[in-house]
């Protein structure tokens, strides 16, 4: 018991010099560095959520997304305001960050307020709310997912593609099958790979060829989808 005791105070006692360090660290250089960061990622300590929430709103842009970052990572519960409020950050990077630390402490409860960041102007943020919905792995994120299709930003479609392939809902089968004539290929080919793995099937698609191309394989996928849902109403299997 006193070896047990004598570590514990040792522990305590460097964890207090590690500390008080980051704090002279901020107040020479005014940000929370990722040599700080690091350190108060290898306390076992509540002083460290407690700066990071202090840090929370700081004026320096990095220090708020590591911080909040250091918060989802840790799964602080106290920490909900802090996300809710960041979220309407000016910066695209702190709203992203709060994003995640929300789905992070709240699970598929988080999907209401990611919901709500749909429409953010900055697609860096669009594409968290995707995978972050599909992190949830919540049949209720599939309707919102499908809305996200429409974005502008590829990265977002494909991000879109990813969390439905994430969720393997088949109520997402039909509009995946439109996204097989995206625009983009590597939406294409994302929209593909998600139909696999929903479906189990194998069925041929080369998101490279030509419109007419790419039709005639469309055209095999849909007569399969059709011919599953008919055997879904009739009680067979396909």
């Amino acid at each position: 018991m006193e070896e047990v005791a004598q570590d514990a105070e040792f522990t305590l006692a460097s964890e207090k010099t590690t500390f008080l360090g980051i704090i002279r660290g901020l107040e020479r250089s005014g940000v929370l560095s990722q040599t700080s960061l690091k350190k108060l990622q290898a306390m076992n300590n509540p002083a460290a959520e407690l700066l990071c929430a202090a840090l929370s709103d700081h004026p320096d842009e990095e220090t708020r997304v590591r911080s909040i970052g250091f918060l989802a990572d840790r799964q602080y519960q106290d920490a909900r305001p802090i996300f809710e409020r960041a979220t309407a950050d000016g910066s695209a990077l702190v709203r992203a960050a709060a994003l995640s630390g929300l789905y992070k402490i709240l699970g598929d409860q988080a999907i209401p307020r990611l919901t709500r960041s749909i429409k953010d102007e900055d697609h860096g943020v669009r594409h968290r709310v995707a995978v972050c919905l599909g992190w949830t792995t919540s049949p209720d994120a599939v309707p919102h997912l499908i809305n996200m299709m429409a974005d502008t930003d590829v990265s977002v479609r494909r991000a879109v593609m990813g969390a439905l392939g994430v969720i393997k809902s088949k109520a997402s089968i039909p509009r995946i099958l439109s996204a097989l004539d995206d625009e983009d290929m590597k939406v294409r080919e994302a929209a593909y790979r998600t139909l696999k793995e929903i479906t189990l099937q194998d069925l041929p698609f080369n998101p490279n060829a030509s419109a007419e191309g790419r039709a005639a394989d469309r055209a095999r996928w849909q007569a399969w989808w059709q011919a599953d849902v008919a055997a879904v109403r009739d009680g067979r299997t396909a």
